[in-house]
C-alpha cells in the first residue's frame, strides 16, 4: 500500500522514470537491441561453430570433432554466432580403467531456437488472434505475396 501512495506522487514517479532511464542507457538497453538479440538466438545456425580439421594445427584434443570437422576457436567466432551459444562444457574421461587412454567430450549447449522464433514473432508482432482463438503469424514470402500460416 505504501509503494502505491508514494508512486501517486509526482516527484516521486518522475524520479523514478527518470532512474529507470538511466539505467536503460547506461545497459543500452533499446528496443532495438533487444530484437537483435533475440533474432541472434532465432536464426543461428549451428554449422557455423565448425570448420575443417586442419591437420597441421596443435588443437586441444577436446576441439576436434572428427577426423573431418574440428571446433572453431570459440575467441573467433561473430557475435551472431557466439550469442548463440549457451554453454560449453568439456568432459575429459577413461573409457576403460588401467589403458591409460584419455578422451575428452566437448558438449555445447545453444539457447532454445524455437521459443526465440515465438519470441522474436511477438515482439514484432506477428502473431494475430483469430476469433476462434487460434493463432497465426503474417508475413511476406518471396514470389508468392502476403500468407497467413498458422501456428499450432
Amino acid at each position: 500500500m505504501q509503494a502505491s501512495r508514494l508512486l501517486a506522487r509526482d516527484n516521486v514517479s518522475q524520479a523514478l522514470r527518470t532512474g529507470l532511464a538511466a539505467q536503460r542507457e547506461r545497459l543500452v538497453v533499446t528496443a532495438d537491441r533487444t530484437r537483435l538479440e533475440v533474432a541472434r538466438l532465432a536464426f543461428s545456425d549451428i554449422r557455423k561453430l565448425f570448420q575443417p580439421a586442419q591437420p597441421d594445427a596443435s588443437w586441444h584434443p577436446p576441439l576436434v570433432l572428427d577426423e573431418r570437422y574440428e571446433i572453431r576457436d570459440l575467441l573467433t567466432l561473430d557475435d551472431d554466432t557466439a550469442a548463440a551459444v549457451a554453454s560449453v562444457e568439456v568432459v575429459r574421461r577413461n573409457l576403460f580403467a588401467g589403458d591409460g587412454v584419455v578422451e575428452y567430450v566437448t558438449k555445447i549447449k545453444l539457447w532454445d531456437k524455437p521459443k526465440s522464433h515465438d519470441t522474436l514473432c511477438k515482439l514484432l508482432r506477428l502473431y494475430t488472434d483469430l476469433p476462434t482463438g487460434e493463432a497465426t503469424a503474417a508475413f511476406e514470402l518471396p514470389r508468392h505475396g502476403r500468407q497467413m500460416v498458422s501456428v499450432h
